[in-house]
């Protein structure tokens, strides 16, 4: 018999025997485990049992509570941070508000005397004319309380949307402009009498 044969049968007889052995070993240190996994997890439960039967002083409870009402806080205070500021139309410069309805929602827009035009963040329900609220992931009708109404969007979709109802009113305002003013009525001085 060749050399190189024989060295590749006394490997593979060698190394055949070491995996079966390692196999054994796992499979007798997984029993052996499965005993000392069920004392430990009686034990747990025990302590367990025993720490949440114990009566929970007055202190603990009342400080638990502030914590709760304090971490509701800053994270309400967060959420309200991280909305972008509501620029406040300037009223003087104002030309034009209107109502507009774009995708199922009632947007308000101004526009200005320098052609700008602002959308306000918010649209309003068509449905039901609520301004839409939100729960600090989604914004909604208030009717969805009740299941009255299916208007939900998320805040990246709102967002999305009042870019899209931006250029939408902007063409809004382009193709549609506004009424004349109603002719002025004449009016009586009480001086002079009548004027236009």
């Amino acid at each position: 018999m060749h050399p190189k044969e024989t060295l590749t049968k006394i490997m593979k007889l060698f190394f055949g025997d070491t995996r079966q052995a390692i196999i054994s070993y796992i499979v007798l240190a997984l029993i052996a485990m499965g005993g000392g996994l069920l004392a430990l997890s009686k034990t747990a439960l025990n302590f367990s049992i025993q720490l949440l039967s114990t009566p929970t002083p007055l202190w603990a409870t009342i400080s638990l509570v502030l914590l709760g009402c304090l971490y509701t806080y800053r994270k309400s205070q967060r959420a309200i941070a991280l909305q972008p500021p509501t620029p406040i139309p300037n009223a003087k410069s104002i030309i034009r508000t209107e109502d507009v309805e774009y995708e199922n929602l009632i947007w308000t827009a101004y526009k200005y005397a320098d052609g700008s035009i602002f959308v306000k963040e918010i649209p309003r329900c068509k449905d039901h004319g609520y301004e839409l609220t939100s729960d600090g992931t989604t914004h909604h009708c208030l009717e969805s309380i009740d299941n009255k109404c299916t208007v939900k969007l998320s805040r990246e979709a709102l967002v999305r949307f009042r870019r899209w109802a931006s250029v939408y009113i902007d063409k809004y305002f382009r193709d549609n402009p506004p009424p004349p003013a109603p002719p002025s009525r004449p009016h009586r001085n009480w001086v002079t009498g009548w004027q236009k």
